[in-house]
């Protein structure tokens, strides 16, 4: 593997660890974070390359945007996942503060608030 593509790899990984770590301290559903970790984010970073790939995400913020605004509170406090979206199941996010935002690498477990 070229040190470019593993270099880009690494990035990737770190991001989705940061994303799975975060979303949990925030208090979101299991289900919305790995739906956003594993399949959104990497879906919506695709599809700045290619164009096809961000159309495939539009349907869906159609959805949410729609039904954020037929629930008149602002919505889920994040991106829910298919099933939270049927269910209508809301969070409100608590505020994380379990690695400094501007790190490539996720926390340490024993730096992590408990």
């Amino acid at each position: 593997m070229g040190a470019p593509l593993a270099h880009r790899l690494e990035e990737s990984l770190a991001t989705v660890r940061r994303n799975l770590t975060c979303g949990r301290h925030s208090g979101f559903p299991a289900c919305c974070v790995v739906f956003f970790s594993l399949v959104w984010f990497p879906l919506r970073a695709t599809g700045r390359k290619h164009p096809a790939l961000a159309k495939l995400t539009r349907p869906y913020i159609r959805v949410v945007n729609r039904l954020r605004k037929r629930r008149g509170d602002g919505g889920w406090g994040r991106l829910p996942c298919p099933i939270c979206l049927l269910r209508d199941n809301p969070t409100t996010p608590i505020a994380c503060a379990c690695w400094d935002r501007s790190s490539t690498t996720a926390p340490s477990p024993a730096s992590r608030p408990t």
